[in-house]
């Protein structure tokens, strides 16, 4: 089921009627948006729905959520798996998050010390000589677990990603037709000929998707 964008609004782009291709159109749609999501590293795409993520620890002191933006507060939980099985809920006292970047990041006393109520499994570690210990996620595979509900409201759904999505699926339609080997085509501004040691279409339209549209949505590093 397309998130992105609708058939409706690809066949206006494509300055064709509504009656035309609908089918086909839709399942280029369903294709399109699955190229996007693998992409920019977004799986479970982009609606705004019950999330899961498992980190290495890492040692880090942040983490970047992958689906933004983080729609509540009230769902977002830290868990932390110490030596054996033990799994420690951190407390949110103890950590501030960023809903729209998804970032998380633990939080220090004035003097640079755990804050209070810090499970004993956190251990500091100094970063760089003369520095105050800081608290951090520990080391160790997929240690940590963070429960939270995130993405983009199914009527609010950016307009550069809506707009990929129609590009993307315009492009798969246009390209239906030409004979892999030579040919000449053009997405908006930017024309290619593709010949012997040319590029792949493909790869064409996920440069310039990505190099536009599509870079400030790409699954950064997670640790920091």
């Amino acid at each position: 089921m397309p998130e992105l964008a609708t058939v409706a609004e690809v066949q206006t782009y494509l300055g064709i009627g509504a009656g035309v291709d609908a089918t086909l159109l839709g399942d280029l749609l369903d294709s399109a948006e699955m190229m996007i999501r693998n992409w920019c590293n977004r799986a479970n795409g982009w609606v705004s729905a019950a999330q899961e993520e498992r980190f290495d620890g890492e040692n880090a002191s942040r983490l970047i959520l992958t689906y933004t933006p983080i729609a509540s507060a009230s769902t977002f939980t830290i868990k932390w798996t110490g030596y054996g099985s033990t799994e420690l809920t951190v407390s949110s006292d103890l950590y501030r998050v960023d809903y729209f970047e998804g970032i998380v990041g633990f939080r220090m006393s004035p003097t640079g010390a755990f804050m209070a109520g810090v499970p004993t499994a956190f251990w500091p570690y100094a970063s760089s000589p003369g520095r105050a210990p800081s608290p951090n996620f520990g080391d160790g595979y997929q240690t940590v677990l963070v429960n939270y509900t995130g993405g983009y409201a199914s009527n609010a759904i950016p307009a550069d990603l809506n707009m990929a999505a129609i590009i993307a699926t315009a492009f798969l339609y246009r390209q239906r037709r030409l004979t892999l080997g030579l040919e000449s085509e053009k997405l908006d501004r930017y024309s290619y000929t593709m010949g012997g040691g040319g590029a792949a279409p493909i790869n064409v339209l996920k440069d310039e998707l990505m190099g536009g549209l599509l870079s400030p949505y790409v699954r950064r590093e997670v640790y920091g």
